[in-house]
């Protein structure tokens, strides 16, 4: 995957949230928005309980605190201990994230059950030991739980134990609690300006209709925090300098323009900014937890709308942590520098944001249903929209950005089918596994049935290129692309023609590995000229001559661009050298060569056509293992 999008934390401040207003975008959005308006239609009225797991009793679950029926107020601790009477090592239970889960509300009582956390397991018990056998001594559970994070009066608790993935079962246990009131009032934010959500009763309101439809219960306070221009632009300046300032992306700016995606001259630092010439309505901050809004109370349909997606980001953090799931969600170093790849990280934003636009969706279908604000909903949409000139960004930039936003939700819906997001309660649940063994590329995004398959990319290898180019040459880096990547290498140029190709030729990516050298210039820098290598392996050899095929008819447009080439004389050359061997040559442009064969092909994009014609000779060699 390039880097093309701009830094994590100013994709999520679009002066509209989320709504392109692009055929894409509306074919993308059609057919969850017809899963709103079955959401609409069944609620309130006939609101359905989320479905235990299948409860088995030879999975054991005792809750000892709090007690059945008890008033809790404050910080209070759910413990307790399970075992799996099955175990013949251990207490048979999952030690790892998710093996013991603390839920309110989930099942009996409600519609609705938000995840409360996940328990601390394998605490020292003697008693159950002795009472189950030694093996089982290491079988307690902990969890601390803020009472205050939740509405005053009566709720329901359910422990869920899963026990190991070798046979699973789950065991649960439920009670009755009492919330009093908080005992004392919560920690404030380091932000200034900031305040509780709870503490205003919009804000409030927002913030528990969202935990319900994503299931989700605040783990600690939420608050809210002024966002002027000013703010805006002092928070996020530093952070666009590092971004653009790395060698990671200049590399994937120099791979865009070597694919003739972008012009050389394009400044993509200035594009990207550009998206902010309107202040966000709003913006969850992960650094600080907090999140900076530029209405308060937030009033307006779009405004509460809005802060659903926000607040479910804060949901999200508090229970999976984003900094961890999106290294580059805080500023403190690349996807990259944290061994997260471009295409991986686009692939875990997709499922965060696409999260998002679907509890945005949900909290809108049962909310704003009123025939005015739903007018003014949509005239407040058409108004933010009307800011960023979509048709002036490059087509690889308004793609790559947006890409979270449109096939995040069809990813969702694809892997978990219509039922979780028409029926409450069963969202949070089925969206708690996907959190917690996130996608790992684009491809899955594009494809959910290979991540229900758990179908990984082939790795692809790659030689050394200096025996080839010479000691005047410098390599910059090596990564993946991924297919959204080869998907748009070919669509760039071929979808005036044929919309659905690029999805066609690409759709048989099982893997790849790119490669990006420069020369140096005379100071000894390098500044020069850029040699680049794609080698990516296919599901079959016809996968493989597909793409190869849409390639060079991509190569033919490239240059047949009447904008980019008016008024030169030059002609494009083609040189079919052999079986599954292909040359290119442009006056006044990089040669391309490409070469295929079985299930790889390699494209070597060079100063001269013999430099091409030999990288890509040895990319394909590398690749096949020949």
């Amino acid at each position: 995957m390039l880097h093309t999008a701009a830094p994590a934390a100013c994709q999520t401040a679009k002066p509209h949230r989320r709504r392109p207003l692009r055929s894409l975008a509306r074919a993308a959005g059609l057919r969850l928005a017809l899963l709103a308006g079955l959401l609409a239609a069944e609620a309130p009225a006939s609101l359905q309980a989320a479905p235990a797991h299948q409860i088995s009793d030879q999975v054991m679950v005792t809750v000892e605190a709090p007690g059945d029926g008890e008033t809790v107020a404050g910080e209070v601790v759910v413990r307790g201990w399970a075992i799996d009477r099955r175990a013949q090592d251990g207490s048979g239970v999952r030690a790892t994230p998710g093996g013991v889960q603390v839920w309110l509300d989930r099942g009996a009582g409600s519609a609705t059950g938000q995840l409360i956390g996940d328990a601390t397991y394998g605490e020292d018990r003697p008693e159950v030991g002795q009472r189950f056998g030694d093996r089982y001594r290491q079988s307690g559970f902990a969890l601390t739980w803020n009472t205050c994070l939740v509405p005053q009066g009566r709720h329901t608790l359910q422990v869920f134990a899963e026990s190991e993935p070798a046979s699973p079962q789950f065991g649960m246990a439920e009670l009755s609690v009492e919330v009093g009131p908080c005992p004392t009032a919560s920690q404030p934010s380091e932000v200034v300006g900031s305040q509780p959500l709870r503490a205003n009763p919009i804000w409030q309101e927002i913030a528990q209709r969202t935990a319900e439809l994503r299931g989700l219960a605040p783990l600690k306070e939420l608050y809210h925090a002024p966002l002027t221009r000013e703010t805006f632009e002092r928070r996020y300046q530093a952070e666009y300098a590092r971004y653009y300032q790395s060698q990671d992306v200049d590399t994937s700016r120099l791979l865009l323009v070597a694919f003739g995606l972008l012009d050389p001259g394009f400044n993509l630092a200035a594009a990207l900014q550009s998206f902010q010439t309107t202040l966000p309505i709003g913006l969850y901050d992960v650094d600080s937890g907090v999140l900076f809004v530029s209405r308060d109370p937030p009033t307006s349909p779009l405004a509460r709308v809005t802060m659903a997606h926000e607040i479910t980001h804060a949901l999200q953090d508090q229970h999976y942590d984003l900094s961890t799931l999106l290294p580059s969600s805080r500023t403190s170093g690349t996807a990259d520098q944290q061994g997260l790849g471009p295409d991986a990280e686009s692939a875990r934003r997709a499922l965060v944001e696409g999260d998002a636009v679907l509890v945005q969706q949900m909290y809108q279908a049962t909310t704003v249903q009123d025939p005015a604000a739903l007018q003014q909903l949509d005239e407040e949409q058409q108004e933010a929209s009307a800011g960023i000139d979509f048709d002036r960004l490059p087509y690889v930039i308004y793609q790559t950005t947006y890409f979270p936003y449109l096939y995040g939700p069809q990813f969702i819906y694809g892997v978990l089918g219509s039922a979780p997001l028409t029926t409450y309660g069963q969202y949070g649940p089925a969206m708690d596994a996907l959190f917690r063994r996130p996608p790992t590329s684009t491809s899955q995004i594009l494809h959910p049935e290979r991540y229900r398959d758990h179908v990984e990319p082939v790795p692809v290898a790659l030689p050394s290129l200096a025996p080839i180019l010479g000691d005047d040459w410098v390599p910059l880096g090596e990564g993946m692309l991924g297919e959204l990547s080869h998907r748009l290498i070919l669509d760039n140029f071929l979808r005036a023609d044929d919309p659905d190709r690029a999805a066609r030729a690409s759709g048989g990516w099982t893997g790849d590995r790119n490669t990006v050298y420069r020369r140096r210039d005379a100071s000894g820098a390098p500044l020069g000229e850029v040699a680049v290598l794609l080698a990516t392996r296919w599901e079959t050899p016809a996968a493989a001559d597909t793409w190869a095929q849409a390639y060079a008819d991509s190569v033919a447009a490239r240059y047949a661009d009447p904008v980019r080439y008016a008024g030169r004389t030059d002609q494009l050359s083609r040189h079919d050298e052999g079986p599954g061997q292909v040359v290119w040559e442009m006056p006044g442009e990089q040669a391309i060569a490409l070469q295929w064969s079985g299930q790889f092909s390699a494209i070597a994009i060079a100063p001269s056509a013999d430099l091409a014609r030999q990288m890509a000779a040895a990319g394909l060699a590398s690749a096949s293992g020949a």
